[in-house]
């Protein structure tokens, strides 16, 4: 289970292995000043995981690494949310993204959600896969999310933007929940 920091494998040009995520730099070289308690989620991109994209989701605010050098201060990496539509839960967000700038690649499309894991807690269907359930009574104020990219892939063409392939990630998977967690340093490597 993703219980600390979500790491999310982006391998559209390859096939990447468990060893590849246990060996990524969890470091980021330059953050903002937040104004809360920031959450942290590290993209990785390429069969190599060579390529690294943090997003920090502070309150209304996403900052993210566009081109993945790792100074999350620079122009255009601070993402304010869009607006909510009403009934919304406090603490739910929507952030688009678009463009990303790594590895010599172009990713189009970048949207985050990001809301507390209770939101589904009422979703008998969510609650009835063990990881998950689990994970909501033990943690329901963790931020979990989802995230839809289309990622530049010259072995590949998809149905995304400009024959990109389109990956939508979502609160859960085969290794459990998808959380953002407390600091970058935890980020845990699973497949």
């Amino acid at each position: 289970m993703r219980s600390v920091v979500c790491v999310l494998l982006l391998a559209a040009c390859g096939v990447a292995t468990a060893g590849d995520l246990s060996k990524v730099d969890r470091t980021i070289l330059k953050e903002p000043k937040y104004t809360g308690k920031p959450k942290y989620c590290l993209l990785v991109f390429g069969a190599e995981a060579k390529h690294r994209v943090w997003l920090v989701q502070d309150g209304d605010t996403l900052y993210v690494d566009r081109n993945g050098n790792g100074d999350l201060t620079e122009v255009g990496e601070k993402v304010a949310a869009t607006k909510s539509l009403p009934g919304v839960a406090e603490g739910a967000f929507q952030f688009d993204v678009g463009e990303l700038h790594v590895g010599g690649k172009t990713h189009k499309g970048l949207e985050v959600s990001v809301f507390p894991l209770k939101l589904v807690a009422d979703n008998p269907n969510v609650l009835a896969l063990p990881q998950v359930g689990a994970a909501i009574k033990k943690r329901p104020d963790a931020l979990t999310g989802q995230l839809a990219i289309d990622v530049e892939c010259a072995s590949l063409k998809g149905g995304g933007v400009g024959g990109r392939v389109s990956y939508m990630l979502t609160i859960f998977d085969t290794n459990g929940v998808l959380e953002f967690g407390a600091k970058p340093a935890d980020a845990r490597a699973d497949t």
